[in-house]
């Protein structure tokens, strides 16, 4: 069975600084719309007990690098249910959940600032 847990994210974020920015933590920052400094405390975000400031940095990576949500929080493009503990699957679900409304609620503000340019 899979062990997850957030601070398992992580690496992978990093790794996708690492391969994206050539490890150039200001310019993954600039890139997402966060401070530097925020993003190299990404891993006390992820491994906090809150899932709202993870899902925006993890939403925030899915927009500006196009990255698989699900590869992200746990590393693995699929994962077959019975590789989760129930405990564990309900909270990636959770975290993709918030990840997903984070998008949504980020596409909504989009369009209301378009509109509201138009007129």
């Amino acid at each position: 069975m899979l062990q997850w847990n957030k601070a398992s994210i992580a690496p992978r974020v990093r790794a996708l600084i690492d391969r994206e920015e050539a490890g150039d933590v200001e310019a993954a920052a600039h890139r997402i719309g966060i401070s530097s400094e925020e993003l190299a405390g990404a891993e006390s975000v992820l491994a906090a007990d809150s899932r709202y400031p993870a899902a925006r940095l993890l939403a925030a990576l899915v927009r500006a690098y196009h990255a698989d949500a699900c590869w992200l929080i746990t590393g693995r493009e699929q994962i077959p249910a019975a590789d989760l503990s129930p405990e564990s699957r309900l909270e990636v679900a959770n975290l993709l959940l918030d990840v997903a409304n984070e998008l949504l609620a980020e596409r909504a503000r989009l369009r209301e600032a378009r509109v509201a340019a138009l007129s």
